[in-house]
This record gives structure tokens, C-alpha cells and sequence, in this order.
């Protein structure tokens, strides 16, 4: 089990080739921010807030740079976000001269634009290789569950967010990103961390059991697909019709604790307390730097 060393806090904040905002415990500038976290295909937008920033710093940072949040103790500091900027507010006058820096996974995963007929009985694989290549992003992870075909073939016309979005759905498959890179992937999928939250290790509270209904979300389980209720006569993209449906619910838990960077999307995570022992995926959540506050909350089912 991983520990971590709750004080001697480290905030780095990375912008383009050559800016670089740190703070080290008490010493260094003043820098506060909000990151959020999910497995949906909506951009999640990262805020960073740094304070006393001279007038000739801020008029170097340009849209579409690198924005790189690392955040954690000494000695276990690791990345929060990995995007570009996407806004930087007007530097504001003394006395706290504050610069705001937003930033995206990916502005080109955002706006970018494909216009492409595919052949007939192309798979969805293709398409969505086609559709990273275009992006030419870091993949995470890529794997559907159900490599569907499109036996009239298929035409891609607007952003690459959408019709990636379109497609995963259409093979049961979840679309996101995250840290710099994307993810097509079954809602399953997780990736192993070793670190087991306690309160000895930062679990702050008691995790909060809320019991959700899957039975309403838009992609079921795959195994609880639905089927249609008369034969298909399309070739085109798979259209389903949900019918009325037994309440399904399952678990899931709220959870916060000491900020930690090893907590994000997809990632598999064990949770000890007194009331609770279970290990699930974290579908979404937030890491804060609020005056004091330090901490990351998130959802597990």
C-alpha cells in the first residue's frame, strides 16, 4: 500500500516551452486551481489561477500552448492535467495581479473537423482508427467491445468528438480523455492502482452510499443490451428502441480525500473505512487548491 506525505505541498504549473509557475509548501507564488474529471466525451476544462504574475509573463502565454498542472507532496508529486491552453483572462490590475489560465485535453479533439465517405461494410475499428490517426493524439487505450459494421458504409461529416462519440456508442463503448491522452474503451475498462485510501493515508469522511439506476443510462451494460423490437431494416448505424424497464440500480460511492494524483478517470481504486471496504472504478471527480483546501473528490461504481 502507498503512503503519502500530507505535508510540504507542491504546485507546479507548466506553460509552452519556457513558463514555469511553482510553489513549495509556505515559499513561492500563490497558485490555486479546479480540474475536473469524467469518462464522458464533453471536455472537461481545467483552471489554474496564479497570483502576483508580472504584466511581461502573462503577454508570453498564447492559446493552444501546453499546459502541464503537476500537483502532490515532496517527493510524490505526479500529473493532475496535461492539455493546452484554451482562454487566459485579462491580467487584472495590483494589487493581487492575477492571471487565469484555462486549459483542454485538446483543442484539436474539440474542433477539429472531418468530412469522409468510409466503404460499405466498413468496421467500426477502422473508422475509429482513422478518426485518432486524424487526431493524432496519444491513445490511452482502444477496444470495443462489440466491432460493429456498417454495411452501407458509413460518412463522417463535423467534429471528430462527435462522430468518435457516435460510433463508440454504437459499439457499446465509451469515449474520453484524459491527461493528454483519449480513451474508446468498454465502461468496464479500469486501470490498476496499488494505492489502498485510508484515513491514515488521506481519506477524509466517510464515503456516501448512493444507490444509482442504471437501467435509465443511454448505453446499458453489455451484457443487458437491449434489442429492438422488430427486425432492422437499415443498414445503416444500429438504432435501438428502449422499451420500459425494471428499476437496476447499483452502487455507488462519493469519496474525498487528500489531494492525489494517482486519482483519475478509469482508474481502479480500493477504499477502506469503518463503514466500507470495496474496490471500483472512479467514473468521474475534481482535484481543488482552494486558500487551505487541498483535496480530490470523485465518484466510484
Amino acid at each position: 500500500m502507498t503512503q503519502i506525505n500530507a505535508f510540504g505541498r507542491e504546485i507546479e504549473v507548466l506553460v509552452g516551452e519556457n513558463l514555469r509557475f511553482f510553489r513549495d509548501g509556505q515559499s513561492g507564488l500563490d497558485i490555486e486551481f479546479e480540474v475536473p474529471f469524467d469518462d464522458d466525451i464533453l471536455a472537461n476544462e481545467a483552471t489554474v489561477t496564479i497570483y502576483n504574475v508580472k504584466p511581461e509573463t502573462y503577454n508570453q502565454i498564447e492559446l493552444g500552448m501546453a499546459l502541464i498542472i503537476n500537483a502532490g507532496y515532496h517527493k510524490d508529486r505526479g500529473s493532475i492535467f496535461v492539455g493546452e491552453v484554451s482562454y487566459v483572462e485579462p491580467l487584472r490590475d495590483k494589487p493581487d495581479s492575477r492571471l487565469v489560465i484555462r486549459g483542454l485535453d485538446s483543442l484539436a479533439f474539440v474542433e477539429q473537423d472531418i468530412q469522409k465517405t468510409y466503404q460499405a461494410n466498413v468496421k467500426a475499428t477502422t473508422i475509429v482508427r482513422d478518426l485518432l490517426s486524424e487526431l493524432g493524439l496519444p491513445v490511452g487505450f482502444f477496444d470495443l467491445p462489440d466491432d460493429v459494421s456498417y454495411p452501407r458504409g458509413y460518412t463522417a461529416n463535423g467534429k471528430i468528438c462527435d462522430i468518435l462519440k457516435q460510433v463508440a456508442v454504437d459499439s457499446d463503448a465509451l469515449c474520453f480523455t484524459s491527461r493528454g491522452k483519449v480513451y474508446v474503451c468498454s465502461r468496464f475498462f479500469g486501470e490498476e492502482t496499488d494505492f489502498i485510501l485510508t484515513v491514515e493515508n488521506g481519506l477524509i469522511g466517510s464515503p456516501e452510499l448512493n444507490m444509482i439506476d442504471v437501467s435509465k443510462t443511454n448505453l446499458d451494460y453489455i451484457d443487458k443490451r437491449p434489442t429492438a423490437k422488430k427486425p432492422r431494416k437499415t443498414t445503416g448505424p444500429r438504432r435501438v428502441t428502449y422499451g420500459k424497464k425494471d428499476v437496476e440500480l447499483q452502487e455507488q460511492f462519493r469519496v474525498k480525500s487528500l489531494l492525489n494524483h494517482r486519482f483519475g478517470t478509469a482508474k481502479i481504486l480500493a477504499v477502506r473505512s469503518r463503514s466500507y471496504d470495496f474496490i471500483y472504478r472512479i467514473n468521474r471527480g475534481r482535484h481543488i487548491c482552494q486558500g487551505s483546501e487541498f483535496y480530490t473528490e470523485m465518484e466510484l461504481m
